[in-house]
This record gives structure tokens, C-alpha cells and sequence, in this order.
């Protein structure tokens, strides 16, 4: 289990990140890790200051979409039976054309 408050997994496209959790929850007296996914944006008031909103315009909207499904695919592919060994993110382009599971290292993301 994933336990600092980072996120396992973060996609990036454009101004629109998109995060990956892992939480635990109790199912019949047992702790089972399940993934979640939240998604933002980053941009500068007017005095220059980074803020985070969770509102998108028309033409984010495309970018919002676009981290979401990468977001989907990353959980659906992922193994819901033992927890995560720690975080992790998704390296497209290995040498056999696959995608490849890496340690998620802080302040890395995917860039799309």
C-alpha cells in the first residue's frame, strides 16, 4: 500500500494532470487496495500565483479526456490482488515495443 499521501501514478497533458491513488478498502474483514483517479488543472491567477482547479474549458476539455482514458487503462491493467510495491508509472516504448511497469520516482509524471 501506498502509504504517503502521493500519487502512484501521474499523467500529464498540457495544463491537465491526472492522478492515480491507491486506497484500501475493508471487504469482508480484509484490506484490499483499490486504484482511484482524480484529475486537474494547473494555471497563474493574476498575480502570477500557481493554482489548482477542477474545471475545465472547451478546449481543455480534450486534454481532460486524454489523461483520464490513459488514467483508465493504467487501473484496468493493473493487478488489484496483492498490493502495489510501491509507486509506480508507465514508460511507453521499451525495446520490444511494450509497455513497461518502473518505479515512480518523485516529481517524474507522463508527459502526453
Amino acid at each position: 500500500m501506498n502509504k504517503t499521501n502521493t500519487p502512484i501514478k501521474r499523467i500529464v497533458a498540457g495544463s491537465v494532470s491526472a492522478a492515480i491513488w491507491e486506497n484500501t478498502v475493508n471487504i469482508n474483514g480484509e484490506g484490499r487496495p483499490i486504484l482511484k483517479a482524480s484529475v486537474n488543472r494547473r494555471y497563474r491567477d493574476g498575480e502570477g500565483q500557481w493554482k489548482t482547479s477542477s474545471t475545465f474549458s472547451r478546449n481543455e476539455l480534450p486534454l481532460a479526456i486524454l489523461a483520464l482514458q490513459q488514467a483508465f487503462e493504467f487501473i484496468v491493467s493493473s493487478s488489484h490482488t496483492a498490493p502495489h510495491e510501491g509507486p509506480r508509472r508507465e514508460t511507453l516504448g521499451s525495446s520490444n515495443g511494450e509497455s513497461v511497469a518502473e518505479p515512480y520516482r518523485e516529481g517524474s509524471q507522463d508527459v502526453l
